[in-house]
């Protein structure tokens, strides 16, 4: 993980699909590995909410055996975070929007081809 993908408290980030913004996360501790936040939808955030609202009642549910998780998986649905304060924007290895509270870890540096 690079120094600016680093969360420090108080840190914000832009939540994006493409061009869509789907809202900002706001920074409000860590329980490592992961970093809590308060989610903030903005107008994007309709087209995702059902995967994101699916996935959380998966894992509340335990994921049970034999389930099918609903498609396409969180990671393919090309979320980036894009820092308000400093930073390169990137890929976190897993995202909850719809968790209470909000928490993402793992940021993966976005590298242009």
């Amino acid at each position: 993980m690079t120094k600016d993908a680093e969360a420090a408290p108080g840190y914000s980030w832009r939540v994006k699909q493409g061009a869509s913004l789907v809202g900002t996360l706001f920074e409000v501790g860590s329980d490592f590995p992961w970093i809590l936040c308060r989610f903030e939808p903005g107008p994007g955030w309709e087209a995702v909410r059902p995967w994101f609202e699916a996935w959380e009642d998966l894992a509340r549910r335990g994921f049970p055996e034999g389930e099918v998780p609903p498609q396409p998986p969180l990671k393919e649905l090309g979320i980036i975070l894009e820092p308000l304060e400093i930073g390169e924007p990137f890929r976190p290895g897993i995202i909850w929007l719809a968790s209470d509270p909000p928490k993402f870890r793992s940021p993966r540096p976005v590298f242009e081809p």
